[in-house]
């Protein structure tokens, strides 16, 4: 199977979750529920990844490496702080889990950009779709709602 992103490019996903190798090591992400679902899920979006080259092969890169984000999200969720300083006195708690929802948020909306930014999508889909983890159980379709995409696009 042909890879649009390596190993190489995570750090660009680690960026996006702002966490570090020691939090997020590469042998995490290349586990199945993670690098390699994000990429079954773009191409299922994306019927044409393979011949895609220039800035439409850019735009997919980033597609896989904001879904690899999302679905590693939940991996780092408890290994990320949030931390505050009051004068001398600092201390470090969890991120809340609205933080995490945001951040899920912004990731999927950067999926939607950069999947509707390639040539032969009209537009990109409404950013309340469905583009989840193959975890997240209000998900109808179990491969993240890669049907509706292909029915708003098709």
């Amino acid at each position: 199977m042909s890879d649009i992103i390596t190993s190489a490019d995570y750090d660009s996903v680690r960026g996006l979750l702002g966490v570090t190798s020691q939090q997020l090591p590469t042998t995490t992400l290349d586990l199945l529920p993670f690098h390699p679902a994000a990429e079954l899920q773009i191409k299922g979006w994306v019927p044409n990844w393979a011949t895609l080259v220039g800035d439409d092969l850019i735009h997919l890169k980033l597609a896989v490496v904001a879904q690899t984000a999302i679905n590693a999200m939940a991996q780092t969720a408890t290994s990320t702080y949030e931390s505050e300083q009051f004068g001398d006195y600092r201390y470090s708690r969890g991120k809340s889990a609205l933080s995490i929802e945001e951040k899920r948020a912004s990731l999927l909306a950067q999926v939607a950009s950069e999947i509707g930014a390639i040539s032969g999508f009209a537009s990109p889909p409404p950013v309340g779709m469905q583009l989840a983890s193959p975890y997240d159980t209000a998900t109808a379709d179990r491969d993240g709602g890669a049907a509706f995409i292909r029915r708003w696009w098709g």
